[in-house]
């Protein structure tokens, strides 16, 4: 499949998938929607946490040549390190309430969205 599209539009497809779940996931923690609802949009956000992260791991490395190892340890440290940051967020308001969760978790996505349209997108143009 990775010989048919490239890594950049599964990056895409990644955090837009992530970005419209946090969106709903967003919308259904502050309208105190119900069940059914939450499921899906949690679903979107976990399963593009794989897509997301390879296909950036992978892209993250491709031009790395004799920083590979350094590049490779710095890449393998940034998730701990952002979740060091934001995981006593998550737990601000106690835990009866899942809007500091929704609401990081929008913030994560709306940067990784904006991120990718405004570096991967313009640099993947510009190699064009």
């Amino acid at each position: 499949m990775s010989s048919k599209i490239e890594e950049a539009h599964l990056l895409q497809w990644g955090v837009t998938i992530s970005f419209a779940g946090s969106l709903l996931l967003i919308a259904t923690v502050l309208f105190s929607l119900p069940m059914w609802v939450l499921l899906p949009a949690l679903f979107l956000v976990v399963a593009s946490v794989g897509m997301v992260n390879t296909t950036s791991f992978s892209l993250g490395m491709q031009r790395q040549g004799k920083m590979a190892g350094s590049a490779s340890a710095f890449l393998g440290i940034l998730p701990f390190a952002g979740g060091s940051l934001v995981s006593p967020l998550v737990g601000i308001a106690g835990g009866h309430t899942a809007v500091p969760m929704a609401i990081i978790i929008f913030i994560s996505s709306m940067m990784a969205f904006t991120i990718y349209h405004v570096l991967v997108k313009r640099n993947s143009s510009e190699l064009d």
